[in-house]
């Protein structure tokens, strides 16, 4: 089946032009395209990692990973799309690998945005992104994994289960604790601001 021409970069896009220089090994054009999209695809690792250190390792492994299989990409669709698939793959692989003692959820038995301040909408709907971005990385790592893949990357439940080797059913009862486990955590920051306020008045 022939790729739509609208899908395709055109041959003198710039983006294109930077593709081309990357598979040529121009490590002036590896830099450019690492300073293109890093800031983006940091943000995405940090809704998945537990801080900003783990963010950064998933973040340099998942360019590794792009970097690696960069010649797969046929120019089809958003360039910017299939690079953080990729890199989104890497760091669900390799929360799938670790298990951390901590944790007590198990997954044998989800550019923070709108979308998951709609997931707290029982609680401040003002609530500063740095500050839902701390409470995301507060919960579990199964909740905070499935709330992301099913609130922004917008995946159903059958594509978690499969991705994350778990039944629909988990994903399902996960996702709805993981809001709740969320909201609490809002909560608890709400309480926090209200307390510095009083102590500066």
């Amino acid at each position: 089946m022939r790729t739509p021409n609208f899908l395709k970069i055109p041959p003198n896009n710039p983006e294109k032009d930077l593709l081309d220089r990357c598979l040529k090994h121009d490590e002036r054009a590896c830099f450019e395209f690492y300073g293109r999209y890093k800031d983006k695809m940091f943000g995405m690792c940090l809704r998945y990692a537990v801080d900003h250190n783990e963010a950064q390792e998933f973040l340099q492994e998942g360019f590794i990973e792009v970097f690696r299989v960069l010649k797969n990409y046929r120019n089809e669709g958003s360039l910017e799309g299939w690079v953080r698939r990729v890199i989104l793959n890497v760091l669900l692989q390799k929360l799938r690998s670790q298990k951390r003692a901590n944790d007590p959820i198990q997954y044998d038995d989800d550019l923070l945005n709108h979308q998951l301040e709609d997931e707290a909408d029982d609680a401040d709907s003002t609530i500063e992104p740095q500050v839902l971005m701390k409470c995301i990385q507060n919960l579990p790592e199964g909740y905070r994994t499935i709330l992301n893949l099913y609130a922004i990357e917008k995946w159903t439940h059958k594509e978690i289960a499969e991705k994350m080797d778990i039944g629909i059913g988990t994903s399902k009862s996960q996702l709805n604790r993981a809001r709740k486990c969320l909201r609490k955590e809002l909560e608890k920051e709400k309480q926090v601001y209200g307390r510095s306020l009083q102590e500066r008045e």
